[in-house]
C-alpha cells in the first residue's frame, strides 16, 4: 500500500478557519472472494488474485464563529478506480463519492448545548453483480443533539429522509 497526504489547518481570522486533508492512495487486496452474476444469470463465486484501488480523497471544513456558537460546513470527495487482476472493474465499488454536511452548534444563550444539522451524499455509478452498472440516488439526512453536561448528550439522526432505495449489491 502506498499513501501520501497533506493536512491543513488555517485560521483566517478570529471568526473564520479552514481545515482538512488531501490524500493519494494506491492499495491492493489479495485473495478477494466476491459473488458475480454469470452469463446465465446464476450467481457464482470468483476469487481475485489481486484487486487494486488507486485514487484520492479530499475533505475541507470551514468553521464560522458567531456570537452564540459556530457553524461548520464539511465537504468530502472520494475519487478512485478499482480494478481486478484481470483488469476488470471491482464489483460493488463506488468510484466517486461526494458529500456535504452543515451543522450549527449553540455554545451560549438559551439554546446553549444544542446542535442541529443536515447533509447529503451522492455516488457515481458502480458495477453490481459483475454484470450491471447501477446509478444511485443522493441520500439526505438530518440530525440534532443536545449536550446536557460534559458526559451526557442525546442525539437523534434521521437517515435517508427522502426514502430513496439504492442497490447495495447484487449477488
Amino acid at each position: 500500500m502506498k499513501e501520501a497526504g497533506l493536512k491543513y489547518d488555517h485560521k483566517l481570522n478570529e471568526r473564520v478557519s479552514f481545515f482538512g486533508s488531501i490524500v493519494y492512495f494506491d492499495q491492493y487486496l489479495t485473495n478477494v472472494r466476491t459473488l458475480i452474476t454469470g452469463n446465465t444469470g446464476v450467481p457464482k463465486a470468483v476469487q481475485s488474485a489481486k484487486d487494486s484501488v488507486k485514487g484520492w480523497e479530499f475533505d475541507l471544513t470551514t468553521r464560522l464563529k458567531t456570537g452564540t456558537g459556530y457553524a461548520d460546513v464539511i465537504f468530502t470527495l472520494y475519487d478512485a478506480d478499482g480494478v481486478t487482476a484481470a483488469g476488470l472493474p471491482v464489483n460493488n465499488h463506488n468510484e466517486k463519492i461526494y458529500s456535504i454536511l452543515g451543522k450549527y452548534t449553540f455554545t451560549s444563550g438559551p439554546l446553549g448545548g444544542l446542535m442541529v444539522g443536515g447533509g447529503m451524499s451522492a455516488t457515481g455509478d458502480k458495477l453490481a453483480g459483475g454484470s450491471y452498472w447501477v446509478e444511485e440516488e443522493p441520500t439526505y439526512e438530518l440530525f440534532g443533539r443536545y449536550q446536557f453536561s460534559r458526559r451526557l448528550s442525546l442525539q437523534v439522526n434521521l437517515h435517508n429522509i427522502t426514502g430513496e432505495r439504492n442497490i447495495i449489491g447484487i449477488a
